[in-house]
């Protein structure tokens, strides 16, 4: 009996090991394989991350592919209008230099025709109001004078159009002191003949217009005329060319 027991004891012990090793033997294929089914998930997440990588960098390329070659294109575009700008500009540029040219020939020959007239009106009063011409002035001699001085007035109110507004009040004031000078010399003779005034050449009527016209108008005279060849020399010039000679010529018209 008791070697039946110790039998049955020993078999029992067997097995329990047995049964031990065999559970031991299944943690360890289970630990094993889930330590490989963990890498082959890790080593799949890294291959699905990388796939995911090339296909947004893949994306990303294209993407500024297209941004570079839309970039290039509307650079080509602008660069197009650019010229298309640049030609345009010239062909302005070429039609501003023609009409510039006309207008300053048409001022070349406003000056010319202006200073004609201004020295014709000068020559005229110059000789209206001479001394040296009998005691009284023809009516022909004045009526010369009015002539000449209205055809420059007329001349220079065109010449507006082209002159700067301190040469054109110049060439008024000139042609004012011009006209002032005769008629001080008209009313002069009329108190000579009345009487009121010496036939001496110091005292005469032609002393005070001759000098009006010598001086003032001479002064004056000179500005238009440094103020004309400015013109020509210069195109653009619009500046101020002084008023000193001017301020100069009212005075003595209100004389």
């Amino acid at each position: 009996m008791s070697d039946l027991m110790q039998t049955l004891l020993t078999a029992f012990g067997t097995s329990v090991g047995a049964i031990a090793s065999l559970g031991f033997l299944a943690r360890l294929l289970v630990t094993h394989r889930l330590a490989k089914d963990l890498e082959d998930h890790k080593q799949a997440l890294g291959r699905d991350l990388e796939q995911h990588k090339a296909e947004l960098k893949k994306a990303a390329d294209l993407e500024l592919a297209n941004a570079k070659a839309d970039l290039d294109k509307r650079g080509e575009e602008l660069k197009s209008r650019l010229r298309q700008d640049e030609t345009r500009l010239q062909a302005l540029e070429g039609k501003a230099d023609l009409v510039f040219g006309r207008l300053h020939q048409r001022r070349l020959e406003l000056v010319e025709d202006l200073f004609r007239k201004l020295v014709l009106a000068h020559s005229s009063a110059t000789h209206c109001v001479s001394p040296f011409q009998g005691p009284e002035p023809s009516k022909e001699r004045y009526e010369n004078l009015a002539s000449a001085e209205q055809e420059a007035r007329e001349a220079l109110y065109v010449g507006r159009l082209f002159l700067p507004d301190d040469l054109f009040q110049q060439g008024d004031d000139f042609l004012s002191v011009l006209r002032e000078a005769a008629r001080k010399f008209a009313i002069g003779l009329q108190h000579e003949k009345r009487g009121n005034l010496s036939k001496t050449a110091e005292e005469g009527p032609w002393v005070k217009p001759a000098r009006m016209i010598r001086e003032d108008a001479g002064q004056i005279f000179k500005v238009v005329m440094d103020g004309f060849r400015d013109l020509v020399a210069n195109p653009n010039r619009v500046e101020s060319i002084g008023s000193e000679a001017s301020e100069g010529a009212g005075e003595a018209s209100r004389q």
